[in-house]
């Protein structure tokens, strides 16, 4: 019997190839996720510097002038915190959208494995159909030529 050939074997191709480039997409789209998590990060924590110094200034008295100046610096702040959030959302739409794309093309590969698999039991079924023949007749030779040995 010839070996096991996949029908499909270009497609089985196509499709994890499909797969491994939606996991490159998935995983920079996480990189990216991540870098603006660490931007975010760290303009909270700015924020948090500018407070911080704000409270010890008006412990120790400062001027209105001062004040403003925190004030000024404390809207800038305001704003990139609220930039860096809106590219953080951003990102977390790409990454769930790069891992939408990813479940696809995951359950694309595994249905055309799981048509393999189906395709490989029949194939092993056939195969052993075709040896037990094949010692099925092995058996009734042997027993024929002792038969026929005994006859004459």
């Amino acid at each position: 019997m010839k070996p096991f050939q996949f029908k499909l074997a270009a497609l089985l191709t196509i499709r994890q190839k499909e797969e491994q480039a939606k996991l490159e997409l998935y995983a920079k789209a996480m990189q990216t996720r991540q870098v603006a998590l660490e931007a975010r990060n760290a303009v909270e924590r700015a924020v948090e510097v500018l407070r911080d110094e704000v409270r010890q200034s008006m412990r120790l008295g400062c001027s209105a002038n001062v004040l403003s100046q925190f004030q000024g610096y404390g809207l800038r702040l305001s704003d990139d915190l609220r930039a860096a959030n809106e590219r953080l959302a951003a990102t977390e739409r790409s990454l769930a959208a790069a891992l939408g794309q990813l479940q696809v093309a995951r359950r694309g590969r595994e249905t055309v494995e799981k048509f393999q698999e189906r395709e490989r039991a029949v194939y092993d079924r056939e195969v052993l159909v075709e040896e037990q023949k094949l010692l099925d007749e092995m058996a009734l030779r042997r027993i024929g030529s002792r038969v026929g040995f005994a006859a004459s």
